[in-house]
């Protein structure tokens, strides 16, 4: 058995080198970008109002005259009025362009208007391009604005609307197979099944966790614990997929052939068996072209953590995706630790102050998925520690991403 950190060290050594794809961008939110976006123009492309008001000379002001007749109004999205003289104003509207010749802007707020006049309230403290943001004062063009390696978000897509890039390069999400071995599990639709039968429900649950967020093909696959099928399928199955997700087949069981089949498959074993618990028949290898395989244990507590601990990460780096999986709370209670293996424990959160605390849960073994529903998450315990006290600081991993 190899340790938990060198397992991750493994594993991480050598990320997938992902392509690249156009997508519109309204499909690009959380996706990786693979492209620098720069400006096209200028931004604001004129000089903006700020606020909904008047325009006038500022000249005007400085000279004290506080009513202007109101000679027209600029609205949005309409080419630049001209300001006729010093006694005028122009209405405008947010967003709006300044008229010519004029340079400061007065809210609607300190006005009175009457009779097509505008008054200005008294004590009015007004500056030179009062409420107008200047042309380019966001970004001027051939600007910089979002960087490769960016995860888009909200903001980052409304930059790229601004700029008229309507679609945009991102990083390709690796394909990905799961794929469930073993002559006791049927589909999930399957009626009047066996009491020795039991549903698929690994790849489903890691499929869940991918699905919505993937630019690429993902596919469940089922295979029977048979030799021949095993290498007919699998090797199919690795040459369509850039990721290969086995549930089953690992252990040390007569059934458990995966490894045996891998090294048919000239999938070189990286490792067999980490020392934690659960998930301790893990294997992990890489095919000649270092596409990776990983083979979960059976018992779905088991999959769901290694995936959690390993794989998302794995998949995620590859992409460039910054995600904090780990992050450090406190112990609410004594925990002991086993002597030879990291323990994953599901836990449940809670926060006091500024402080998060974890509280384990019972369950019944690798098995017992049930118990996962009432848990946030699990903590990693390392090995050798005798009595973890309370408030003992332990990593800890959340199911929501």
């Amino acid at each position: 058995m190899i340790k938990v950190d060198e397992a991750e060290k493994n594993i991480l050594e050598t990320l997938l080198e992902c392509s690249n794809t156009i997508q519109d961008i309204r499909n690009c939110y959380r996706e990786i970008l693979a492209e620098g976006i720069t400006a096209d123009r200028d931004y604001p492309p004129f000089d903006r109002v700020a606020m909904d008001g008047i325009a006038i000379s500022f000249n005007a002001f400085e000279k004290g005259n506080k009513t202007f007749i109101i000679q027209d109004t600029q609205k949005a999205g309409q080419a630049q009025l001209t300001l006729k003289g010093n006694e005028y104003c122009i209405e405008v509207m947010t967003g709006c362009s300044l008229p010519i010749g004029c340079n400061c802007v007065i809210k609607v707020e300190d006005l009175t208007i009457n009779e097509n006049k505008a008054l200005l309230k008294d004590n009015l403290d007004l500056v030179f391009y009062n409420n107008i943001h200047s042309k380019g004062s966001d970004y001027k063009k051939d600007d910089k604005l979002i960087s490769i390696g960016t995860e888009l978000l909200m903001s980052h897509i409304s930059i790229m609307a601004s700029v008229g890039k309507k679609y945009a390069l991102v990083k390709k999400n690796p394909s990905i197979a799961f794929v469930s071995t073993g002559d006791e599990l049927v589909p999930i639709d399957a009626k009047n099944i066996e009491d020795y039968q039991i549903r698929i429900s690994n790849s489903y649950a890691m499929y869940s966790s991918l699905s919505k967020k993937w630019n690429s093909k993902i596919q469940i696959f089922h295979i029977k614990d048979s030799i021949s099928d095993l290498k007919t399928e699998l090797s199919k199955i690795i040459n369509d997929f850039d990721v290969v997700i086995l549930s089953g087949g690992v252990s040390m069981g007569k059934f458990d052939y995966i490894p045996s089949v891998m090294k048919e498959l000239e999938v070189k074993e990286i490792f067999h068996k980490i020392a934690q618990k659960p998930g301790k028949p893990f294997w992990f290898g890489k095919t000649k072209n270092q596409k990776p395989i990983f083979g979960l244990p059976g018992n779905p507590v088991s999959s769901m953590v290694c995936f959690y601990r390993y794989i998302l990460p794995y998949l995620y780096k590859s992409i460039g995706k910054k995600t904090d999986f780990k992050r450090t709370i406190l112990l609410a209670e004594e925990i002991k630790t086993n002597n030879n293996l990291v323990t994953f424990l599901p836990v449940k959160i809670y926060t006091e102050g500024s402080k998060i605390f974890a509280t384990s849960l019972k369950n019944n073994g690798s098995g017992d998925f049930y118990s996962l529903e009432k848990s946030d998450g699990f903590i990693e315990v390392e090995s050798n520690k005798g009595i973890l006290d309370k408030n003992t600081e332990v990593s800890f991993y959340s199911w929501k991403l």
